[in-house]
């Protein structure tokens, strides 16, 4: 004969299962999207339009490639 162990918390007063407690879930942050393009692709609207479609997903960061390495430094390779 097996015997099963019963926990509090699996059955009430009247020895009716008690019901299954769906956590909920936490909110999950928008991530943020890094779109970074060059002069061509702004020209051409293919920069925006690719912002467009990413920004259902989440929020847009544009960035121009240009403005990124403006005043960037260059290091001799050894």
């Amino acid at each position: 004969m097996t015997s099963i162990q019963l926990f509090d918390d699996d059955l009430d007063i009247a020895g009716v299962p008690a019901p299954a407690s769906n956590p909920t879930p936490a909110p999950v942050e928008p991530a943020t999207i890094l779109v970074v393009a060059s002069q061509e692709a702004a020209q051409d609207g293919s920069y925006q339009a690719l912002v467009s479609q990413l920004s259902i997903k989440g929020r847009v960061e544009m960035q121009m490639v240009d403005r990124i390495v403006e005043g960037g430094e260059s290091h001799a390779s050894s």
